[in-house]
């Protein structure tokens, strides 16, 4: 096994104890950028629940009490729903994806498990 080969392993183990709410209205499941951004997340986390609107998740995320919820929300959606989860024990960490970093960056860093705001899944 390589480096890379090794640290993929590592990161999948460690996203197995965690699954993923991903939060944004302009969710279409049969487009094929959706596809594709699914497929690389569910190559480390296998668990992930999709909703278009808040209020349909925050419901399924007060009804979790065990595991560790890894939300990604957009911007716009982000700025309502993060106040409504951010309590939540639940809930581990928030990433914002969006389509413009520096409208989001200023609201984003009152909230402590905003890990980021990120315009491309390929920001690091």
């Amino acid at each position: 096994m390589n480096a890379t080969s090794n640290t993929f392993q590592s990161r999948r183990r460690i996203a197995q104890n965690y699954s993923l709410v991903w939060v944004d209205g302009t969710i279409d499941r049969s487009e094929e950028e959706w596809k594709n951004n699914i497929a690389v997340v569910q190559t480390i986390i296998s668990d992930i629940n999709t909703f278009i609107k808040p209020d349909e998740c925050v419901p399924f995320l007060n009804a979790v009490s065990t595991e560790k919820i890894l939300v990604i929300t957009s911007g716009f959606l982000g700025e309502i729903l993060v106040q409504d989860i951010h309590h939540l024990p639940s809930v581990y960490a928030i990433y914002i994806l969006c389509g413009n970093e520096a409208r989001h960056k200023a609201w984003t860093k009152s909230w402590s498990k905003i890990q980021g705001v990120f315009t491309s899944r390929y920001d690091s």
